[in-house]
């Protein structure tokens, strides 16, 4: 899937119900939106969990991934999050970005870094 040049790429946003969202992005890029790519929003509703497998965030206008809420999880797998004004963003607290193997190429396309599997807070 593709989605560029909107307000906003995609947003998984539990802050108006109860339970749990489930839902995973796979193979797909967001890219060039003026807002976010990414947005998991759960600032007190259902727990929000979102799978981001092989897929890219890229140039868009604010955050490449945002991860809004304690109930907020993002799982990144094979993931290229580059040329976002902000790159990765959880300002609520909480485990909110759980990464397995994150990569960032070099303008040559070779593969620049890895980066293990990581929580952060």
């Amino acid at each position: 899937m593709t989605v560029e040049q909107n307000a906003t790429g995609i947003t998984i946003d539990g802050s108006s119900g109860t339970g749990t969202i489930r839902a995973t992005v796979r193979d797909s890029v967001i890219s060039t939106n003026a807002g976010t790519g990414l947005w998991a929003n759960s600032p007190a509703g259902a727990a929000t969990g979102v799978y981001f497998i092989n897929s890219s965030s890229v140039e868009n206008g604010t955050v490449g991934i945002y991860a809004n809420g304690a109930n907020a999880a993002i799982t990144l797998m094979g993931a290229s999050v580059m040329g976002n004004n902000i790159g990765i963003s959880s300002p609520s607290g909480g485990m909110s970005i759980r990464t397995r193997t994150m990569r960032s190429t070099s303008t040559s396309g070779q593969t620049a870094r890895s980066f293990p599997a990581m929580c952060c807070r």
